[in-house]
C-alpha cells in the first residue's frame, strides 16, 4: 500500500477535516485518508498509483486547495485593516457614548422584580440588552461574526438560523435544567472559584475570537478551538451547507449558558429553586431565556445581513467589542477566585479609614449595598476576633445583591433591609469578596 502526503491550503477547524477525508474516501483505490488541519496536509494510503488528479478535483469540490499554505505573519503589514480598525474604533466609542448617555449600561432588575412569567420575561429583556450581552451575548457575537466573516457566500437566512437553534436550545435547556432546580434545589450551584474560572475560560475565548475577526493578527488564524472529530461527527457537523455549523451543535452551545454566572441567571435560578416544583421552576427559567432572546438574537442577527465593505468595518467593530467583552468577563471571573489580583499586588495595603468598631469582643462592619455595588468596599479588621458584617440591601434584584466570599466558601443572596453575616479572620492578608458576577468588587485587609 502507498503512502502519499498531499499539502491543502484554507483549512481551519476539524470539521474542515471531516469534509475532505470525507471526499478523498470516494476516490477509488483510497483506503485511508487522515487530514490534519494543524499541519495543513492529508496522508492518503492507496493501493496502486494515486490519481493526483482527482485528489486535486475532490479537494476543490471540497472546497479547498491542493499546495502549501502561506506563513502567516504576527501582525499584519496591511494599512488597509488599520483604517479600518481606527473606523470600528470610533464606532464602538459612539455606540458607547449613546449606551451610556441613555441609561443602558445602569440598567437592574429592579424594574422587573418577581417570580411571574411576566416578570421573568421582563428581566430577561433587560439581560438581553446588559450583562447577559458582556458574557452570552460577547461569545454569541465573536462566534457568530467570525462565522459570517468564513462563509460569505452564504444566505442571510443561512447566517441567521445558528441563532434561532442557539435560542431554542436555550430556551429548551433552562426548561429542563430550571425544572431539576425546582425539583432537587441547588445541586447544579458550583462554588464561586469554579464560576470565576468557567467565566476566564470563556473570555478567553472571546479573545481569541475578537482578535481573530479584527484580522490584525494574522497568525492567530491558524488557532482554533475544535470539538474532536468523533464528537463533531456525533454532532453531524460536516452534514450541513456551513462547514463549521450543524443545528445541534448551536443549540448544544446555547444549553451550555445556563451554566454561565449572569447575575440576572443566577437570580432566576433561586427563584427556580424557591418554586418547590419542575413544572413552575421550569417556567421561570424558560420564561426569562425567552426574554433574553431579542437582545441575543439582536446581535447575533446582525453578522447575517452586512456585506461588502460594511461587513469589513462591522467585523472590526465587532472584533473590538468581543474583545473588550472578553476583558472585562477575564477581570470579573479573576475576582470571582478570591485570588489577589495582579494589578494589585503591592503587599497588603491598609485603607486610610478603619471601618469597623468594637461591641462585646465584637467586629462589626456595616456596608450599603446598591445597584452600583458596595459603599464602603475596603474595611480593616483585627486577626481572631468576630466579625459581625451588617450588609443593608437597598437594591435586592441587581447583581450586587448575590454576594461571594471565596475565603469562607460564602454565596450569599440578600434580601431587602440588614443581612449579616458572620465570619472569624484566622490569618493576616486580604480578604476579597465580589458580587456573583464579579463586576463590584470588595475586601477586609487583616491585621494583628
Amino acid at each position: 500500500m502507498d503512502r502519499t502526503i498531499i499539502p491543502i491550503r484554507n483549512m481551519h477547524c476539524k470539521s474542515c477535516e471531516l469534509l475532505i477525508e470525507r471526499a478523498l474516501l470516494r476516490i477509488p483505490g483510497i483506503k485511508s485518508a487522515n487530514v490534519n488541519f494543524h499541519r495543513s496536509e492529508a496522508v492518503i494510503h492507496s493501493h496502486g498509483t494515486l490519481d493526483l488528479e482527482r485528489v486535486r478535483q475532490a479537494v476543490e469540490e471540497a472546497g479547498y486547495e491542493v499546495g502549501e499554505s502561506e506563513k502567516r505573519l504576527w501582525l499584519t503589514r496591511d494599512s488597509n485593516e488599520y483604517g479600518y480598525l481606527a473606523i470600528g474604533g470610533l464606532l464602538l466609542l459612539a455606540l458607547y457614548i449613546l449606551a451610556s448617555r441613555s441609561g443602558l449600561l445602569q440598567l437592574s432588575m429592579a424594574s422587573a422584580a418577581g417570580t411571574d412569567i411576566v416578570s421573568a420575561i421582563l428581566i430577561g429583556l433587560t439581560a438581553g440588552i446588559s450583562t447577559c450581552m458582556a458574557l452570552v451575548g460577547g461569545l454569541v457575537l465573536g462566534v457568530s461574526a467570525r462565522h459570517a466573516e468564513k462563509h460569505p457566500e452564504a444566505s442571510v437566512l443561512q447566517k441567521f438560523r445558528p441563532h434561532i437553534f442557539f435560542n431554542v436550545g436555550r430556551i429548551g435547556a433552562f426548561f429542563i435544567l430550571g425544572g431539576l432546580l425546582g425539583t432537587l434545589g441547588g445541586f447544579l450551584s458550583p462554588s464561586a472559584g469554579v464560576l470565576g474560572i468557567l467565566t476566564m475560560l470563556v473570555a478567553a475565548v472571546m479573545l481569541l475570537l475578537g482578535m481573530q475577526l479584527t484580522e490584525i493578527f494574522p497568525r492567530l488564524n491558524s488557532y482554533k478551538l475544535t470539538l474532536p472529530s468523533a464528537l463533531s461527527r456525533a454532532l453531524g457537523i460536516s452534514q450541513h451547507h456551513t462547514k463549521e455549523y450543524s443545528h445541534r451543535s448551536a443549540m448544544t452551545l446555547g444549553a451550555l449558558t445556563f451554566f454561565l454566572p449572569c447575575g440576572f441567571t443566577q437570580l432566576m435560578q433561586m427563584n427556580a429553586i424557591a418554586s418547590g416544583g419542575f413544572l413552575p421552576g421550569g417556567i421561570i427559567m424558560a420564561a426569562f431565556a425567552i426574554g433574553t432572546a431579542p437582545g441575543l438574537l439582536g446581535i447575533g442577527g446582525l453578522t447575517s445581513i452586512v456585506h461588502g465593505l460594511g461587513a469589513k468595518i462591522f467585523f472590526k467593530t465587532a472584533g473590538l467589542l468581543v474583545v473588550a467583552f472578553a476583558i472585562f468577563n477575564l477581570t470579573n471571573g479573576y475576582r470571582m477566585t478570591g485570588w489577589e489580583p495582579f494589578w494589585e499586588m503591592q503587599g497588603n495595603r491598609v485603607p486610610t479609614q478603619t471601618t469597623s468598631t468594637v461591641e462585646e469582643g465584637v467586629q462589626i462592619v456595616r456596608m450599603l449595598q446598591t445597584a452600583r455595588g458596595y459603599e464602603p468596599n475596603a474595611f480593616v479588621v483585627k486577626r481572631g476576633v468576630p466579625v459581625r458584617w451588617i450588609v443593608n440591601a437597598t437594591d435586592p434584584n441587581s447583581c450586587a445583591a448575590s454576594i461571594n466570599f471565596p475565603a469562607f466558601s460564602l454565596s450569599k443572596y440578600l434580601s431587602p433591609g440588614e443581612n449579616i453575616i458572620e465570619f472569624t479572620p484566622l490569618q493576616t492578608g486580604t480578604l476579597r469578596f465580589s458580587c456573583s458576577m464579579g463586576m463590584y468588587p470588595g475586601s477586609f485587609t487583616v491585621i494583628d
